[in-house]
């Protein structure tokens, strides 16, 4: 698809488009419009931080950085021996915020060594795993935060040989203290937030609030 800059004011409506089309697409390229810089350089199309379209052109980024994430972790998995790498590669998801904004987020587990992508927020979970695999097993307790707010307690700092970035974590939460400043600094609390899995389209209950989907379109929210 191609548009010119007559056609800034309809952003949110050419990249709804082309998420429509980029999700249906069997190879899909990218959902994120681009741009040539004066050197003719192909670079990602910006927008004001006021434009209309600018919240779509973020959605557009985290829907692109899901894909790349995903497709890293499978090739991960497809060079490790026994197929199973030895710490977790954490998914990229989406979180629809009572706001009606959508965020990325990425999941810590206590007791699971965790490579997180980059994302807005992390949610760190407690869950009951003794007697099962801990993927399967029902989160006890959980809380998210900014991942500035992670980064700033605990120190980020990235893995070598990723690209797209991802950050070990080690397979312990934060001291209980500092897992308490988190708590009383959450910015969206579980059971307000619908989760939207990896492409935006999962039907997954967070709390009390359950996205419904038809067919690969979130609709809207349900007690």
């Amino acid at each position: 698809m191609i548009a010119g800059e007559s056609s800034v004011a309809d952003w949110p409506t050419l990249l709804d488009a082309v998420e429509e089309i980029y999700s249906a697409a069997e190879y899909p390229l990218s959902p994120r419009p681009y741009t040539m810089d004066e050197r003719g350089d192909l670079v990602p199309y910006e927008l004001p931080r006021d434009a209309q379209g600018w919240d779509e052109l973020r959605y557009a980024d985290r829907i692109l950085a899901s894909s790349v994430y995903e497709e890293q972790a499978e090739s991960v998995a497809e060079q490790c021996v026994d197929g199973d790498p030895v710490v977790h590669l954490a998914q990229l998801t989406h979180v629809a915020l009572p706001d009606g904004g959508i965020r990325s987020l990425a999941h810590w587990t206590d007791g699971v060594e965790t490579l997180l992508p980059k994302a807005d927020l992390v949610c760190l979970e407690r869950r009951e795993f003794a007697v099962t695999e801990w993927y399967d097993a029902e989160v006890e307790d959980s809380v998210i935060v900014a991942w500035e707010l992670l980064d700033e307690s605990i120190g980020l700092a990235a893995a070598a040989g990723f690209d797209p970035p991802r950050y070990r974590v080690g397979s312990n939460h934060p001291p209980a203290e500092v897992l308490s400043a988190l708590r009383a600094a959450e910015i969206v609390t579980a059971g307000s937030a619908g989760e939207l899995g990896v492409y935006g389209v999962a039907a997954v209950e967070v709390g009390a609030v359950v996205v419904e989907e038809v067919e690969d379109e979130v609709v809207g929210y349900s007690e």
